[in-house]
């Protein structure tokens, strides 16, 4: 009896299959293209309810540092190389963090503006990228 149990209750463990992980939703940074001076960006994430993953080609626009010009702040430095972001990157929406410098924002804006807020006060990053290349990779 005691073997039929172990038995069973080993072919029941290899039975069972491991749950898949939750993605953490987010903007993660896969290529870089130096001669286009384009990054490729997965975007994963719940949209209108269903889960969707899109695949963003984006071009740098501008990236400015602390606070807004109109607060006394310097200008944004508009260029295609002006961005800071890495291939591995990744970018998770913390609008309250603990530690203000751990703030990050990010969003889509029609018709086809993608920005990256990170950080607070004078050390605060915003980064402004132009959506040249949109799809959805799965549904």
């Amino acid at each position: 009896m005691i073997v039929a149990s172990v038995l069973w209750t080993v072919l029941f463990c290899v039975g069972c299959k491991k749950q898949p992980q939750a993605q953490v939703e987010g903007y993660r940074v896969v290529g870089w293209d130096g001669r286009t001076q384009t990054y490729t960006i997965i975007r994963n994430g719940t949209w209108d309810g269903k889960y969707l993953v899109k695949r963003l080609v984006v071009r740098c626009y501008s990236r400015h540092v602390g606070s807004p010009r109109f607060l006394g702040g310097p200008e944004a430095f508009v260029s295609p190389s002006a961005c800071d972001i890495h291939v591995g990157q990744m970018f998770v929406w913390n609008p309250l963090p603990k530690n203000p410098q751990d703030f990050v924002d990010y969003g889509e804006l029609p018709p086809s503006t993608f920005f990256i807020t990170q950080g607070h006060g004078d050390e605060q990053v915003q980064q402004i990228f132009t959506i040249l290349k949109e799809e959805v990779i799965n549904q």
